[in-house]
């Protein structure tokens, strides 16, 4: 076994990547606006399929990317330095890799290390690292687990969400059970310790979405509204302080909300008009504001010009957003070519990802960033230090290319 600390910056973000199901983190399905104006009017390794397979979810995670397959089975592919492919070794893959053993899953989460499937019964299965308990198992363990476990005790699961160490799932009810790096507040239990098996989030009763970032969580409720907890240094939460909440808050101002959607020290909204708002850290010009600043934003803010927004995704830096006409839209940190625009320049005002149309759905990971085609096709772009483009290389890209099947 190996002794390995996953990084705080591990982070990929929760949103929708299902081509025929509302956002992760989000309500419902297409919640733009009838406005028109402004935007939006490999080396070896892994098992290689011999047939074109039919995506129906694409998850980017930290150094990863994972596909869920209408047949229920997963394929990642990238870093593997946990065993967060899930295909029984600890080696890397520029190719994708079949997940070992799942063959009914109903949703997959990647982030940090670890990696979660939620399956069609209900139950939940996780694997890579299991340090802060974040797989669920009962107790942490420096092992690492390169096939996935079955979380014990938990049934009935409507969602799952992945942050840096931390996993979340909710329930049919409204409630929500989470557990692992305990430490920011993110198991929501009134404490700051880790969990190591689920544990119920306090005071939550009527959440119908989640969203986890590196070490916040969020619920988007049945009124509309929102509830945050965990980390808050640089305003992650929205509730107008920097003060970490071991309990679900709530988003003051913020209402008529659709969906929700964290990256590593910041949060974005949709609102049912199709407009997007952002707060937390904006160093790297990641909130949309047409400015880049080491001010921290403690409540959300407008992202101005954006408009027919349908979906966010929420990267380590990075935000993208995708349109009613299925264009999509990026801004902030771009030293890989994340954003997809042909450059590496950080963007501090939504800017359109090129030659990219047609899109089901878009996920953005810490440093790269993947969308689902109508045509069921993937296209991912920028770092592509290991693997995780998919496009048989380690060659990083600022557009996006094709998944290599």
């Amino acid at each position: 076994m190996l002794a390995v600390m996953v990084p705080l910056s591990a982070i990929a973000c929760g949103s929708q990547t299902h081509r025929s199901e509302p956002a992760a983190g989000g309500a419902g399905g297409n919640g733009g606006a009838s406005t028109t104006t402004g935007i939006g009017g490999s080396g070896a390794g892994g098992s290689q399929p011999t047939v074109d397979p039919t995506v129906a979810q694409i998850v980017a995670g930290f150094g990863n990317t994972c596909a869920q397959f209408n047949d229920g089975t997963v394929r990642c592919w990238g870093n593997n330095l946990f065993g967060e492919l899930g295909n029984g070794t600890l080696e890397g893959t520029v190719h994708p890799s079949e997940v070992v053993g799942l063959v009914d899953t109903a949703q997959i989460a990647a982030a940090g290390g670890h990696t979660c499937a939620l399956l069609v019964d209900g139950t939940a299965k996780c694997w890579g690292t299991n340090q802060s308990g974040q797989l669920g198992l009962g107790s942490p363990d420096w092992n690492l687990h390169a096939t996935p476990l079955t979380v014990p005790g938990l049934a009935a699961v409507d969602e799952i969400v992945v942050g840096a160490a931390t996993t979340c799932a909710r329930f049919p009810q409204g409630t929500a059970q989470c557990w692992g790096q305990g430490i920011s507040g993110a198991v929501g239990d009134g404490t700051f310790e880790d969990k190591a098996s689920p544990t119920p989030v306090m005071s939550l009763n009527d959440a119908i979405r989640i969203a986890a970032g590196n070490i916040h969580v969020c619920a988007l409720l049945g009124d509309a509204t929102l509830k945050c907890w965990g980390a808050n240094t640089h305003g992650d939460l929205g509730n107008g302080s920097n003060e970490k909440e071991a309990t679900p808050i709530a988003v003051p101002g913020l209402a008529s909300v659709a969906e929700v959607a964290l990256g590593q020290f910041h949060t974005c909204a949709r609102r049912d008009d199709g407009t997007a708002w952002c707060w937390g850290y904006n160093l790297e010009g990641q909130l949309g504001l047409g400015s880049a600043d080491a001010d921290e934003h403690y409540v959300p803010a407008l992202v101005p010009g954006l408009v027919n927004v349908v979906q966010l995704s929420l990267g380590g830096s990075h935000t993208c957003a995708r349109t009613a006409n299925s264009d999509v839209w990026c801004w902030g940190a771009n030293p890989w070519g994340q954003l997809g625009d042909g450059t590496t320049d950080d963007k501090t005002s939504p800017t359109l990802v090129s030659g990219l149309t047609e899109v089901d759905a878009v996920s953005c990971g810490t440093m790269h960033t993947c969308a689902l085609l109508a045509d069921g096709t993937v296209k991912c772009w920028g770092s592509n230090h290991w693997g995780q483009l998919g496009d048989g290389t380690r060659d990083h890209q600022d557009s996006p290319t094709a998944v290599v099947w």
